[in-house]
């Protein structure tokens, strides 16, 4: 049996274990029973576009406690126009001019202003910040917080790594290195005129470094035509054997 593990759910996972550790964190589970919040601004906005994706992703961190609703205009002149009639609804947002708008809608439909970028970003750091105000002692190294896996598991495998290419196998020997058991997976397929090659990936094997390789023989050759005017003497300028640099770079 094989655990796996996808980025994505780590870093979810994380980003939750961290919160748990939060002092905000009761204060965010009362003002959040189902918490809805409502953003609007233009689509070419910078400040709009930084505290959507602010929002969002703490919406998918926690999708059973926050909800993000978004009102998008496509011009800077069709967004104020409906800022000013929004303004109605809103009253304590009233003095409110700029791009975005962020506010909570409660489950009575009552609407709770929040503030525009600056406030949303200080809104959600203080979601996810923990207490370090007593900063970290100077006597205890820094540490990474545990990711609750456990040594003591019945599959056969710490980590599989799907991929032989650079990034697979510089992940598994690094795993390998730190006392993991590892298994790297990786196949290619044959090519119509059956090509096939083992570890190391499309880049190593017929990418990025064969192509490194016969550009810089292009380059010697161009060099070696120039060499006579930089007093290099006795380099044949038509010595190029094709046979040999394919053998060698294979």
């Amino acid at each position: 049996r094989i655990p796996y593990y996808n980025c994505a759910d780590s870093l979810i996972h994380c980003v939750r274990r961290i919160w748990r550790k939060t002092t905000t964190r009761d204060k965010f589970k009362l003002d959040m029973k189902r918490a809805c919040l409502n953003l609007s601004g233009f689509v070419t906005c910078p400040h709009y576009k930084q505290a959507k994706l602010a929002l969002q992703g703490l919406s998918v961190v926690f999708p059973t406690q926050l909800s993000v609703e978004v009102n998008e205009h496509e011009t800077r002149g069709e967004y104020l126009a409906w800022l000013e009639t929004f303004h109605a609804k809103l009253p304590t947002a009233a003095n409110h001019k700029t791009c975005p708008i962020v506010w909570f809608k409660n489950e009575d439909d009552s609407l709770k202003f929040l503030g525009g970028k600056d406030d949303t970003l200080a809104w959600c750091r203080s979601v996810l910040s923990s207490d370090l105000s007593s900063g970290i002692p100077s006597d205890q190294p820094s540490a990474m917080i545990p990711d609750a896996y456990a040594t003591n598991h019945t599959y056969d495998y710490d980590l599989v790594v799907i991929g032989g290419g650079s990034g697979g196998l510089a992940c598994s020997k690094e795993a390998q290195k730190l006392g993991a058991k590892v298994a790297v997976l990786d196949y290619v397929k044959p090519s119509p005129a059956g090509s096939k090659w083992g570890l190391g990936g499309t880049c190593v094997n017929v990418g990025c470094i064969p192509k490194k390789l016969m550009h810089n023989a292009a380059v010697l050759g161009e060099h070696i035509q120039e060499a006579n005017s930089f007093g290099w003497t006795g380099l044949a300028k038509n010595g190029h054997d094709w046979k040999t640099l394919r053998q060698n770079v294979q």
